[in-house]
């Protein structure tokens, strides 16, 4: 009550210090220079701003702060946002039907096509006509006409976007993430609950009726199994004696007091859900047991290579993917940045990398020592450390990349997930993937962020393979959002664009992708979208300096344009490079969590299993179930056979005849 009548108070002083200074300036208005006259009247206008409402103050705040080059913390983008927000709104039904749901996100995603469509006619108006460049984009009034010509464009494209015999499962895009439900074994229970005798005494029963509920119940358990193990002592023909012992393996790893499933639990506890060594230790330690972050970090890099022999097949058969797409981001391990420290301050260090640097250097570890480890066992066909492009020495950034693809180009299931720790990017494990495919399939996709380190720089491999390159479009999005308060209108005008191409390409997983309705959509609307953006990047690199952000963003569209808009023209290209990025975050995840790995031998371990575990999430494996199938398998089998430890291979190997 206080604070309103001080607000009370203050306007009405503010009124009448302008009333006061508008009847003096009358008063005066002969003799008073005209530089007088001006600031009083600025003032008068400020006053008047003060004695409004709220709303029309912080709007001359704000344009006030922008003509000086101040930006409140407030009003910045703390990300680039989601290029659609979400369709449905408060008090829209929520059936639990997924039919139901599917058919109520498809209208939602109409009537916000319809939307944009609308919307976007304003945004050319404002740009290009001088009146309405004036007005805000609410004020701007579309004729009958152009109403009219909007809602035969969105039906058109509705007509366009139903296309085809539904869903085809090789135009699918990639939805997975890295953590899903459904990663626990459920068991089901059923209980009895009965009325209490008591209560029904003195009544006649008239029926007896049962109501089913359902109650789940999630508990943390550390069971310990005591094995009662068998030795017969039994004599040869020779007459001397012996002692045979039962065998354990079917229960867990010999020298190891744990069970296959705990090590299966462990590791997608730590990969999959980056739980900490030292934090997961402390929760299963029990008043008999336990297990300290250093012996759980042994078991999770013995899940790891006996997993090995699988995660390099998987890379082997990614190189004849018709697509490869991939990302980078730096990793921190504390055993390698001890190591380059060393280097710097003495260059006679050894690193403990150099047993396998590079394939040539791991072969020769591989033969030489009894029992090489992950990093010798991958760096034999991956490699490790990589030249710098200009020649100058060998690189020293420590990176994880992404790569994958579908090794069947018509399954979904078939989507192989690889990570890769090593001194190099995305580029280097390209080139090594390209160094086993098969010469005779020529054309490759490659889709990345356009990054020069991202290319292929081997000349043997580019003159060998023809090589397309997709850029991204969240990539080219990004610099608009996160700088969109430095040029509200035109960045405004951009982002929304780019909000119709993510509602096109939605409208078609809605729908189901089909190459019917992906080309006709691409082909016309999307292709549409794109000269808008194209149009507003050249107006607005008139406007900003290639120097500033907005004019490298802008700079960025028309020179990589044919490459942003390759997807346009092949229906398996994906809009974005999102897929990577996403399944990249797990890193930011590690880091919040764990802060680091301590050793390089951990970091290799932790990528082999984040593959495995990721790619069975692909191929819809049950995760718990999948690493014990290949665990409780002869590590011979596995090392001979890969191919059928492959999670595409388990799949169909315990999939249900139809």
């Amino acid at each position: 009550m206080k604070n309103s009548q001080l607000k009370t108070t203050s306007l009405l002083e503010a009124n009448d210090r302008k009333e006061e200074i508008e009847l003096w300036l009358l008063e005066n208005a002969v003799g008073l220079p005209v530089v007088v006259k001006e600031v009083f009247s600025h003032y008068n206008l400020l006053l008047e701003a003060l004695a409004g409402n709220q709303t029309r103050l912080r709007s001359i705040l704000v344009q006030l702060r922008r003509a000086l080059g101040i930006t409140a913390s407030s009003e910045k983008r703390k990300g680039s946002g989601d290029p659609i927000d979400a369709t449905a709104k408060a008090g829209d039904a929520r059936p639990k039907d997924p039919k139901e749901q599917l058919r109520l996100a498809v209208l939602r995603c109409k009537e916000l096509e319809a939307w944009h469509k609308l919307l976007a006619k304003k945004q050319k108006k404002k740009l290009n006509d001088l009146e309405s460049a004036l007005m805000n984009l609410e004020d701007i009034e579309l004729t009958p006409e152009e109403i009219a010509e909007s809602a035969r464009e969105s039906a058109e494209y509705n007509e366009r976007v139903a296309l085809g015999d539904g869903a085809d499962p090789a135009f699918e895009s990639e939805k997975q993430a890295f953590m899903r439900g459904g990663d626990v074994r459920v068991e089901e229970k059923s209980i009895a609950v009965s009325v209490d005798p008591e209560l029904l005494k003195d009544k006649q029963v008239v029926a007896r009726i049962a109501d089913e509920r359902t109650r789940y119940d999630f508990s943390l358990v550390v069971s310990e199994i005591t094995i009662e193990v068998e030795k017969v002592i039994v004599k040869d023909a020779g007459s001397s004696t012996r002692i045979i012992s039962a065998s354990t393996r079917d229960i867990g790893p010999a020298k190891m007091d744990v069970t296959w499933e705990f090590l299966s639990n462990m590791a997608i506890m730590v990969a999959q859900y980056a739980m900490p060594f030292n934090r997961l230790g402390s929760m299963l330690t029990v008043p008999n047991k336990r297990f300290t972050s250093a012996k759980l970090s042994r078991m999770f890099c013995y899940v790891a290579t006996r997993l090995e022999p699988v995660y390099l097949h998987d890379f082997r058969s990614l190189a004849n993917a018709p697509l490869l797409s991939g990302d980078d981001t730096t990793t921190k391990v504390l055993e390698f940045s001890r190591a380059l420290k060393l280097q710097q301050d003495d260059p006679q260090f050894v690193a403990p990398w150099s047993p396998y640097a590079n394939c040539e250097v791991a072969e020769k570890a591989f033969g030489r020592l009894p029992s090489p480890g992950l990093g010798v066992l991958t760096a034999r066909e991956l490699g490790f450390e990589f030249d710098r492009k200009d020649g100058n020495g060998q690189k020293k950034s420590l990176q994880t990349t992404l790569l994958w693809g579908r090794s069947e180009a018509d399954d979904p299931r078939s989507a192989i997930v690889f990570y890769r720790s090593h001194i190099g990017g995305f580029g280097n494990l390209l080139s090594m993937c390209l160094s086993m495919r098969d010469p005779d399939l020529k054309n490759l996709i490659v889709q990345s962020d356009l990054s020069t380190v991202n290319l292929v720089s081997d000349a043997r491999l580019t003159e060998l393979f023809n090589l397309e390159l997709a850029g991204c479009t969240s990539h080219a999005r990004r610099p608009f959002a996160l700088y969109e308060d430095e040029d509200p209108e035109y960045c405004g005008a951009m982002l929304h664009y780019f909000k119709g191409l993510y509602i096109y390409e939605k409208a078609l997983d809605l729908n189901g992708r089909n190459e019917l309705n992906v080309r006709a959509v691409r082909h016309v609307d999307s292709r549409q979208m794109w000269e808008d953006i194209r149009e507003l990047a050249a107006i607005m690199l008139q406007k900003w300096s290639k120097a500033t952000k907005l004019g490298a963003a802008a700079l960025y569209i028309l020179r990589h344009f044919a490459k942003l808009t390759a997807y346009l023209d092949n229906p398996i290209i994906s809009i974005s490079n999102d897929f990577s990025e996403r399944m990249l975050r797990m890193e930011n995840l590690i880091e919040a969590n764990a802060l680091f790995r301590n050793s390089l031998e951990g970091r290799f371990a932790l990528d082999i299993n984040r593959s495995i575990l990721q790619t069975a999430i692909a191929a819809g494996a049950p995760l718990q179930d999948y690493l014990n199938f290949i665990l409780r398998a002869s590590p011979a089998e596995v090392t001979e056979h890969p191919e059928r430890f492959t999670a595409l291979a388990y799949v169909r190997m315990n999939s249900q005849p139809r």
